[in-house]
């Protein structure tokens, strides 16, 4: 119970510093910029919030994937808005302010849809009271990056000193709920072997098809340039993995095979975004095209 608590507050600590950290570095026009391009705006509404948890749906029916597994599965492809989509989105030379914009809009609604859609899809919805989730986020992510907005525009030189502390707070918050999570899941399994639970199940199976299906039909659907299709394709495969741990913990009674599909989401998205990626940069540098590498920002 004591070690819940102290990774619920890890939790708490990493969507805030990673909240507070997009915020230094979010300006309006980003915003208004994804706003704007209404044919984009509106197919990605549709393919995060509507088409990405009914995909994950009808695969936990056709994989059979049932209880906590489900739980996490779920959690994960219900929660847009991944605060690393737009630097991957950056190292991809896609549009980094159109996923910057994009990701603000996605993390802020996923404030409210995704209680609400677990608690509409989840067979057991009494599992799941959304009300006080929904409460818990809008103070911890959504002041914070408010904050982080309202400094950078008002007092843009501190906010140019905080965002390197708050970048790696971020980070390293992060890194320590994965290892912490890992360690409880580790004590609990230690009789039955590790990660014995998802053993044989298509937990994982599912989550590399929900990956790579976000990526094809979010490419495809993201926009007229090239870049624009890249940064819808990576903000669209990363789910936002803050809300999923937050909802898995505070709304699930057996949490540790839900933290595990979680852990194993957030590595096979940026595995997958990640060499996607690499593949689009090394592929416009042969082009003789500016990228991150050349000097192109």
């Amino acid at each position: 119970m004591f070690t819940g608590q102290i990774l619920l507050g890890l939790i708490y600590l990493f969507i805030i510093s990673s909240m507070f950290s997009i915020g230094l570095g979010l300006s309006f026009k980003s915003i208004e910029k994804a706003l704007l391009k209404k044919g984009v705006l509106t197919a990605s509404l549709f393919i995060n919030l509507l088409l990405i948890p009914l995909i994950a749906v009808v695969l936990t029916v056709i994989l059979n994937i049932r209880g906590n597994i489900m739980y996490g599965f779920l959690a994960m492809a219900c929660a847009p808005g991944a605060s690393y989509a737009p630097r991957i989105t950056e190292a991809a030379n896609g549009d980094v302010g159109h996923s910057t914009g994009l990701m603000f809009l996605l993390c802020t609604l996923a404030v409210f849809t995704t209680p609400f859609t677990l608690m509409l899809i989840i067979p057991e919805s009494t599992a799941i009271d959304p009300w006080p989730v929904v409460k818990t986020l809008l103070i911890i992510q959504i002041i914070p990056i408010l904050a982080g907005m309202l400094l950078r525009a008002e007092k843009p030189a501190i906010a140019d000193r905080l965002s390197g502390f708050a970048f790696w707070a971020s980070n390293l918050s992060g890194a320590v709920v994965i290892v912490l999570s890992l360690t409880m899941i580790f004590i609990s399994e230690s009789n039955q072997g590790l990660f014995s639970e998802i053993t044989g199940t298509g937990g994982v199976i599912a989550i590399i098809m929900i990956t790579a299906v976000s990526i094809i039909i979010s490419y495809y659907a993201g926009g007229v340039t090239t870049e624009e299709k890249r940064s819808m394709a990576i903000s669209s495969a990363n789910r936002n993995a803050g809300v999923a741990f937050l909802i898995a913990l505070s709304s699930f009674e057996s949490v540790h095979t839900a933290l595990i599909i979680i852990i194993i989401f957030i590595i096979i998205q940026t595995l997958f975004t990640g060499i996607l990626a690499i593949k689009w940069l090394r592929n416009d540098m042969k082009a003789g095209k500016k990228t991150i590498i050349s000097g192109g920002y």
